[in-house]
């Protein structure tokens, strides 16, 4: 069994409290103030980093856990890293999300969202390693802080790990923002594979050593576009402004690229920055010139928590001369939308309909003639799970955010990646290895998972992947409408 993991002293420690709890007592004149501060500590492998301070890095799940309701998933996880450490012939992946959250209502994840990354993560490890396929794995859980703030720290800690761990590959990431970008290229200048499960901004990603699960922003716009424009005839696009977010700023340009296309369908431009606060208030002087050119369409490339508020305001005000519109949006609804939630029936009362592009939709798995989801990863995300390994063994909560099934599908891409290289007589699987196989799972070496078919293009983007066109409906979860295959381009 190898040892817990240990970081490298970090260039500063948080002064530790002599007696575990100080008392300071200030006297003021107005009444006595007590401070108290409790020791606390991250953990072997875990620092304290940013502002305000987080307990980031990487850890074999002997650490304490990132978040109390992480503590059965991360126990779960370190239990089986164990058992692999002591058969001895394994190799480690990690799982690179944010893994905390700052808690002050910018948070563009949720901690559901953290829960289901690893535990479809785990259950791939579980499946892979129930196999008689061999090396086993490891899965490590690197903290990369909210927003992957802290994704230097974390980046270093992974290459200075990488001989003494076996680690092989890199997944996750999950949010299309600059950290992911700069994480991404930092990983790829030390020879990392990246298997990136929910990455959907095109211009995050790409070159040698890169997958992502995910479609892309562009492949959604074109889904969504192929969707609405057989149905409807105006449209008006509402996108956020804000900077260094390349989810919305993508997803805007796939919507107006994909638009464009189709003849005799015009297009009106809304903007807001997110940045700027208040956006409830925004979107209330934006309603006016949203319902000016009456649209049956609105195309909103924001992030989900925003997109709450704007389904609120028009819900309440409702354009006049428009008694049915439908907004759509993309992969970043699942996040936060709540089907209890009076919200969407208020919404569906006032004529308005919300469609996302979803990432995937345990009924896109029913008739699966056709073979383009796995049959293996549909019994074991099934409630009644006729196999060893099962979902529901890990957790009780539905699928309707996506990241428990993306995320295995991450891991299963590299055990996927692992089987191929070990099958090929090399002694010893390294990441190099691992790099040489992903640029070939394509064609012949395409295989299938819960997303569907898991084949790649040389920039790593998944190919002839079909999108899920999902509607919210009142205290139910997302409604099925159907796939949508985009096509060439």
């Amino acid at each position: 069994m190898s040892d817990a993991i240990v970081p490298p002293p970090p260039k500063w420690r948080p002064f530790a409290w002599a007696a575990g709890a100080v008392v300071v007592v200030i006297l003021v004149s107005v009444g006595v103030v007590i401070l108290v501060h409790t020791a606390m500590s991250c953990g072997q492998g875990v620092s304290w980093h940013g502002s305000p301070k987080e307990c980031t890095g990487v850890t074999d799940g002997s650490a304490p856990p990132f978040s109390p309701d992480l503590t059965e998933i991360e126990h779960a996880i370190r239990d089986e890293n164990a058992a692999v450490a002591a058969d001895g012939d394994y190799v480690s992946v990690v799982l690179m999300i944010p893994m905390t959250l700052r808690g002050d209502g910018t948070d563009d994840i949720t901690s559901s969202w953290i829960r289901h990354h690893l535990e479809g993560a785990h259950l791939a490890q579980l499946s892979h390693n129930a196999s008689t396929s061999k090396p086993h794995m490891r899965l490590l859980l690197a903290n990369a802080g909210s927003a992957l703030r802290q994704w230097s720290t974390t980046v270093d800690q992974i290459d200075q790990l990488r001989d003494k761990e076996h680690i092989v590959a890199v997944t996750g990431i999950g949010l299309s923002v600059d950290g992911a970008e700069q994480a991404i290229q930092r990983l790829q200048e030390i020879q990392m594979p990246i298997i990136a499960s929910i990455l959907t901004a095109d211009d995050v990603g790409g070159s040698d050593g890169f997958l992502r699960i995910s479609p892309t922003n562009f492949e959604d716009g074109r889904a969504a576009a192929t969707y609405v424009t057989s149905k409807m005839q105006r449209a008006v696009l509402v996108r956020d402004t804000k900077p260094a977010d390349h989810y919305t700023s993508t997803l805007a340009d796939a919507f107006l690229d994909s638009l464009k296309e189709v003849p005799n369908f015009p297009v009106t431009t809304r903007e807001y920055n997110s940045m700027n606060g208040r956006v409830a208030n925004t979107f209330s002087y934006m309603r006016p010139n949203v319902c000016g050119p009456k649209p049956d369409a609105v195309f909103f490339a924001g992030r989900g928590r925003d997109a709450i508020d704007f389904i609120r305001e028009l819900s309440n005000n409702p354009c006049e001369g428009r008694p049915q519109m439908t907004i759509l949006t993309g992969v970043d609804m699942a996040l936060f939308a709540k089907p209890d939630d009076n919200l969407i029936a208020h919404a569906r009362d006032s004529g308005i309909s919300v469609v996302y592009t979803g990432l995937t939709h345990p009924d896109a798995w029913l008739g699966n003639e056709d073979g383009e989801f796995s049959q293996t990863a549909i019994d074991q995300f099934d409630n009644s799970c006729p196999v060893k390994v099962c979902y529901q063994q890990l957790s009780k909560d539905g699928l309707e955010d996506d990241s428990a099934i993306v995320s295995y599908d991450a891991v299963l891409t590299a055990t996927e990646a692992i089987h191929k290289a070990s099958g090929s007589g090399i002694e010893s699987v390294q990441a190099e290895d691992i790099r040489a196989v992903l640029g070939q799972l394509q064609e012949k070496q395409a295989f299938h998972g819960a997303t569907g078919i898991l084949s790649f293009d040389f920039a790593g983007n998944p190919q002839n992947k079909a999108i899920p066109m999902l509607q919210l409906i009142p205290q139910q979860p997302p409604k099925f409408l159907q796939l949508v295959k985009p096509g060439p381009h």
